[in-house]
């Protein structure tokens, strides 16, 4: 599969896959920016290598479209050995997936970064719940993030979301200045066995969304 995806990437996605110290590494980096090139192309006509990419402050990545083309926004996570890429026309948008490894200090970790209202609905579940709603949070989290495109420069206890099983997808609170840029709509997205997985989008509710299922070999040959 690398020898055939490898050619979608630019010069400096190659070079950018090559200084990852582990084979494993490079082949999934090189896989997933060969999926976005795929899929961005495809959507909007345009040859893989044709595709233009600029990068933000804080390090998003963002389409440079040309005159005539539709604003399609995008958003890759990866986690482990899959890949999620959402995609969407006219409003920003945050997407992330998290491998669920087994924790034994989710509690340490919560303490650490989840918000005083996230900590305290944690302590309501069992020990059997906890692992898949520490995952829940911290996939819903990153994903709010990424829709802001702040990074790291948000603190992920400067805002509220949802975690327990018999919650909606929700994000409850933000804090600071960017509480004003709203609004935000958060949603889950069809479980991936092992994985928990969340998207944000900006500017309100969406009609609908579609999800689709990639397999390397099919589909990037």
């Amino acid at each position: 599969a690398m020898a055939r995806v490898a050619p979608l990437l630019s010069t400096d996605e190659r070079e950018h896959a090559a200084r990852f110290r582990f084979a494993h590494d490079q082949q999934r980096y090189t896989v997933a920016h060969a999926f976005v090139r795929h899929v961005l192309g495809a959507y909007l006509g345009v040859a893989p290598l044709g595709l233009t990419f600029a990068v933000g402050p804080q390090g998003k990545p963002s389409l440079v479209h040309q005159s005539g083309q539709p604003d399609l926004r995008f958003n890759l996570s990866h986690s482990h050995d899959r890949a999620l890429l959402a995609v969407v026309l006219d409003r920003e948008v945050g997407v992330d997936v998290e491998f669920a490894r087994p924790l034994e200090d989710a509690d340490v970790i919560a303490t650490q970064f989840f918000s005083l209202a996230e900590r305290a609905a944690l302590q309501t579940l069992s020990a059997s719940e906890k692992q898949a709603a520490f995952y829940r949070c911290w996939s819903r989290k990153e994903a709010v993030i990424k829709v802001m495109g702040l990074g790291l420069s948000m603190p992920l206890d400067g805002f509220d979301v949802t975690l327990t099983p018999d919650a909606p997808a929700r994000l409850l609170a933000v804090r600071g200045a960017v509480a004003t840029q709203g609004p935000w709509e958060l949603y889950d997205l069809p479980p991936l066995p092992g994985f928990a997985s969340a998207v944000v989008v900006a500017g309100g509710p969406l009609d609908a969304i579609e999800c689709y299922s990639w397999d390397v070999e099919s589909n990037l040959a």
